[in-house]
C-alpha cells in the first residue's frame, strides 16, 4: 500500500533502478549495437565482395583465418595486445557520447643510432633520448587547457605512478585552440616544465614544456593529436600533415621525401635543420 507522501514508481521507472539504466547509458548502449550491428553485417559481406573481384578460395579463406585470429587476440585480457599497437581506434565515450580523439594520433619517440629509444638503465626516464626534448606549438594559438602536477612512471609496460583515468590518463599536457575548430593536445610531459599558463597566446615553434613520462605512459615520448574540441578524449580526431620530412619504413632502408603529409605508423623520420 502506497502511504501519502510516497514518490509513485512505474513499472518501467523500477525495471530501469533495478538494471541501473539511466537515459545516457541507455543511448550509449544503443549506439554502441547499431555501430555494432552495422560492421558485422558489412564484414559478412566482405567475402562476397572478394570473390566478385576475382578472389580465389584460398585468399578469402586467408582473410577469414586472419579476421579470427585478431578477434582471438583482441579477447588477451584487456586487448592489451592491440591496443599496444595503437590507440587511434580508441571508441571512447565521455558524457554521453563516443568519439575517437586520437584517429590521427602520434607518438612521437626519439630513436639512438642503434634503433632503440634509450641507453643503459632502462628504468631509468632520463636514459631515454625523448626525455626533456621541447614540445613547441605547431601553428599560433591561445592555450585552453593545462594540466601539471602529475608524477613520472618508471618505464615499463604496466608501470603507472597513478590510477588511469579521463583526468590522468594525458599526464601533464598542453591544449592549444590553434583556429578554426581545431584544438592540439600535447600529452604526457614532465610535472613542472609547462611553460604557458591557461590564457595564454603562444607563436609558432614556442616551448609549451618538455617531453616526459606521465599519465598513460609506457616510457618518455609525446602524444600528439588535433581534434574538433577542447576535450582531449571527448571529441573526434581531425587530419594535418607536416610540411616536410623524410622517412623510412626499416632502419636499413633509405630515406624518402614527404611534403604535405601524415607519417603512417611506425615510420622511421627525420627533418631538415632550420
Amino acid at each position: 500500500m502506497q502511504t501519502p507522501g510516497q514518490p509513485r514508481f512505474s513499472r518501467r521507472s523500477k525495471l530501469a533502478a533495478f538494471f541501473g539504466l539511466k537515459r545516457n547509458l541507455v543511448i550509449l548502449l544503443i549506439t554502441i549495437f547499431v555501430i555494432g550491428a552495422g560492421e558485422e553485417l558489412w564484414m559478412r559481406f566482405v567475402p562476397k565482395y572478394l570473390q566478385a573481384l576475382g578472389a580465389t578460395v584460398f585468399v578469402i579463406g586467408l582473410y577469414d583465418a586472419l579476421r579470427t585470429l585478431l578477434g582471438a587476440v583482441y579477447a588477451y585480457p584487456g586487448g592489451v595486445i592491440v591496443d599496444h599497437w595503437g590507440h587511434r581506434r580508441a571508441f571512447i565515450p565521455v558524457n554521453g557520447r563516443a568519439q575517437i580523439a586520437q584517429r590521427f594520433a602520434i607518438d612521437w619517440a626519439r630513436l639512438n643510432a642503434d634503433g632503440k629509444t634509450f641507453t643503459g638503465d632502462a628504468k631509468d626516464n632520463k636514459n631515454y633520448r625523448a626525455y626533456g626534448s621541447d614540445a613547441l606549438a605547431v601553428a599560433d594559438g591561445v592555450v585552453t587547457e593545462i594540466k601539471d602536477g602529475i608524477p613520472e612512471n618508471v618505464p615499463g609496460i604496466n608501470s603507472r605512478a597513478v590510477p588511469i583515468t579521463l583526468e590522468t590518463i594525458g599526464g601533464n599536457h598542453v591544449v592549444l585552440d590553434i583556429g578554426h575548430g581545431r584544438y592540439a593536445f600535447y600529452a604526457h610531459l614532465q610535472p613542472g616544465s609547462l611553460k604557458v599558463k591557461l590564457g595564454d597566446h603562444v607563436k609558432r615553434g614556442q616551448v609549451l614544456g618538455l617531453v616526459g613520462n606521465s599519465g598513460n605512459s609506457t616510457e618518455p615520448h609525446l602524444h600528439f593529436h588535433l581534434s574538433n574540441g577542447n576535450s582531449p578524449l571527448g571529441s573526434e580526431g581531425i587530419p594535418y600533415a607536416l610540411e616536410s620530412f623524410e622517412a623510412k619504413r626499416k632502419e636499413d632502408a633509405p630515406l624518402s621525401n614527404h611534403h604535405m603529409e601524415i607519417p603512417t605508423e611506425n615510420e622511421i623520420m627525420t627533418f631538415a635543420d632550420k
